[in-house]
């Protein structure tokens, strides 16, 4: 038993330095979705995000800060005064929010409220997974119970655009076991971004 609890340590020890090390180079910037240079879409979200008037929701790399990655958010709504499709894209930034080696936590600026309301976008996320084709940004961290999962979204580059339910493997199980009530939602092949 007491070797369990040595190795046990140790691996901890070697998990924090490595990911502490990994923040602080900027290594993780090559894999996470949000500071890659591809454009990546909302493909999937807890049911508490489901929005009739929202969709085609779509972030495109616009450049490397200091601070983070500039990003442009792009999505068609319908106006509340016309009742008509709209289109628009708006700039935000995305920057690592902590040095935290166990928990990745982004904050999302420069955002106008307006859009906030629409969409229900936080100032923050907590990234619950992440591969080099998909990320998943909850509301905070999963409980133990099942009542307890947060509120997720569903990141993904092209190749999942048109087919989410083809994400397999960590992704789908993190998704489907740890978010509340998640659903995948196809990019809509009617928006000509």
């Amino acid at each position: 038993m007491k070797l369990y609890l040595a190795f046990l340590s140790m691996n901890a020890f070697v998990l924090v330095h490595i990911t502490g090390e990994i923040i602080s180079t900027g290594c993780l910037a090559d894999t996470l979705p949000a500071s890659s240079n591809d454009t990546i879409y909302l493909v999937g979200y807890s049911l508490q995000l489901s929005l009739s008037n929202v969709m085609c929701v779509s972030s495109k790399f616009k450049e490397r800060t200091d601070s983070g990655v500039k990003r442009f958010l792009t999505l068609a709504y319908i106006d509340t005064q016309t009742k008509k499709w709209v289109s628009e894209g708006r700039l935000f930034t995305v920057q690592f929010a902590e040095k935290d080696p166990l928990i990745l936590k982004l904050n999302i600026t420069g955002m106008p409220e307006q859009w906030k309301s629409l969409t229900g976008a936080n100032s923050s996320y907590i990234v619950m997974y992440y591969n080099n084709d998909v990320m998943i940004l909850s509301d905070r961290k999963r409980g133990y119970a099942d009542e307890d999962r947060p509120v997720c979204s569903l990141w993904a580059k092209e190749k999942y655009k048109y087919h989410p339910e083809k994400i397999t493997g960590l992704a789908n199980i993190s998704f489907h076991d740890n978010c509340a009530q998640p659903t995948f939602v196809p990019f809509d092949g009617t928006c000509w971004w």
